[in-house]
């Protein structure tokens, strides 16, 4: 399937879905009036094949991210993940980079479910 958002740019995603079939995507989302920050997008078991009706934010950027820090390159994309809860398999852990203040990138970390 195909999610995307007019005028943006959606990248690094992570999806599962849980034990009663509802599906978690979660991903970055930046455009040329929001910094690098953290979405997700969902569905239950029930809803219409092919649809992720449930969207939202869940960390605004909060700065500009350059990829760079004085001479020393930064990465990007290397945490985004969306694991099943093991006491809870209808649940999920997401973690995702978002841009932080003063070119820096941080960490948010959320759980989602219906």
């Amino acid at each position: 399937g195909i999610h995307s958002m007019t005028g943006s740019s959606l990248y690094i995603p992570a999806m599962t879905v849980t034990a009663d079939g509802s599906a978690f995507l979660v991903y970055n989302v930046s455009n040329a009036s929001t910094f690098v920050s953290v979405a997700y997008a969902a569905r239950q078991a029930t809803d219409l094949a092919n649809t992720l009706p449930y969207f939202g934010s869940i960390q605004a950027g909060l700065g500009p991210f350059t990829g760079s820090h004085g001479s020393t390159a930064q990465r990007w994309g290397d945490i985004t993940s969306a694991t099943l809860d093991p006491t809870d398999p209808t649940r999920v852990w997401i973690s995702a980079e978002y841009a932080a203040a003063n070119n820096q990138w941080a960490t948010v970390i959320a759980e989602l479910g219906f």
